[in-house]
């Protein structure tokens, strides 16, 4: 449901064209976190991706369930439709599991970042 969601934003923005290069099998990561793990890391992003340069980490830990990421922003870039967009890396470690995947973000009308996927 969160991927569903989350495309559908990007078709809105323009970012379709945005290349999405996968490190590690993401979806096995994305499916042990919980709500609040995933609350954590949408607040590391949103100020990674807002506030720090390109390869300055911001880290985030789970007390509840142990889980913890980082996002570290790379290039800024603007889609044809002049949308404000970000690369970023995304290290988890999730379990017994963890890997990076390079994602990236647009920012939407409300300015968040929104995931592209």
């Amino acid at each position: 449901m969160r991927v569903i969601q989350v495309l559908l934003c990007c078709g809105l923005v323009g970012c379709s064209a945005v290349e999405t290069a996968v490190f590690s099998d993401s979806s096995k990561l994305y499916e042990g976190m919980t709500d609040s793990d995933v609350a954590l890391a949408a607040e590391a992003m949103q100020l990674a991706l807002e506030t720090k340069p390109p390869d300055e980490p911001v880290g985030w830990i789970n007390d509840e369930t142990g889980h913890q990421g980082s996002i570290v922003p790379r290039q800024t870039f603007i889609t044809d439709r002049g949308v404000f967009c970000r690369a970023y890396d995304e290290t988890l470690a999730i379990g017994d599991r963890d890997g990076t995947v390079r994602n990236s973000a647009c920012r939407s009308d409300d300015g968040k970042w929104t995931w592209t996927g």
